[in-house]
């Protein structure tokens, strides 16, 4: 008889341990949502690509029933958090389509808060930033974007492209590009200047001359990363210039923030255009 109670202890563990395991899974059983809400459906328009296939789609965003109820910023981080074990699981371009969509906290969140840091810090309870940071993959996925993105507001607040130049201005993505892609980013990132200040939607708006920066920045960290000689000249001999690349930090007294016009005034975005003109040649 002890054989099958031995048998039998050992079939009601193994049970046991599958439906735990089982609980703990269900997050990963499905993307939480059938579709994406009509919130973030808007911000597919500019994207000029198909949204990836595993893509996840967030339970709660702005216009759902429910969201309004999330009366604080943890509780609307945490709605926008991606279980871990879908995360894991999910191409690069989905990692990123997931910070693009992100209700709270997300691309285009950070992009206004952030003011442009040199090295952003990211939340530790924000996962979805830190997994495309580990990704070998992520500046191609980026530079992929950055191709195919519309560089023109589609619609009031619609700086999605602005906030895709931002995030690649991370030094944990220019340091992955390689002289081609380097480039290729400075000749997209000069096209997108220049296709911005033609626009009726962007001239409009006085304001939009401040997020020009984003290009701006991108050119000028690129070719500090590839020690372009004659802007790494250029910025030990300005220290306006300099401030401007290195980024503004709030708490720190540095000379520019980019929610101001002080640097559009400058001669900062001519000489960084014209370095960028010639490095491509």
């Amino acid at each position: 008889m002890k054989p099958f109670y031995y048998f039998f202890y050992f079939f009601i563990a193994l049970f046991a341990f599958s439906c735990n395991g089982d609980l703990d899974s269900e997050p990963c059983d499905s993307l939480s949502a059938p579709a994406p809400c009509e919130w973030i459906l808007k911000r597919l328009e500019c994207m000029n690509m198909p949204r990836p296939k595993d893509s996840y789609n967030y339970p709660l965003c702005p216009l759902m029933e429910g969201w309004a109820d999330l009366h604080t910023s943890e509780a609307m981080r945490e709605a926008c958090t991606v279980p871990e074990c879908i995360l894991k699981k999910m191409s690069t371009q989905a990692v990123i389509q997931a910070i693009w969509e992100m209700p709270e906290g997300g691309i285009r969140g950070m992009f206004f808060f952030s003011n442009s840091l040199l090295d952003y810090i990211s939340p530790p309870e924000n996962s979805t930033f830190l997994e495309l940071e580990k990704r070998k993959d992520a500046c191609k996925a980026l530079l992929e974007r950055l191709t195919k993105v519309n560089p023109i507001p589609q619609y009031d607040g619609g700086y999605e492209s602005q906030a895709l130049e931002w995030l690649f201005t991370q030094s944990v993505y220019i340091s992955q590009l390689n002289k081609t892609q380097k480039l290729k980013v400075v000749e997209i990132c000069l096209k997108n200047d220049e296709l911005r200040q033609k626009s009726n939607y962007w001239i409009e708006y006085s304001t939009f001359n401040q997020l020009r920066a984003t290009a701006l920045v991108l050119m000028g960290r690129i070719m500090l990363a590839d020690v372009y000689s004659p802007l790494v000249k250029a910025v030990n001999d300005n220290d306006e210039l300099k401030s401007f690349l290195d980024g503004w930090r709030d708490g720190e007294k540095l000379p520019y923030s980019y929610g101001s016009n002080r640097w559009v005034d400058s001669d900062i975005p001519t000489i960084i255009i014209n370095h960028a003109k010639n490095y491509i040649k």
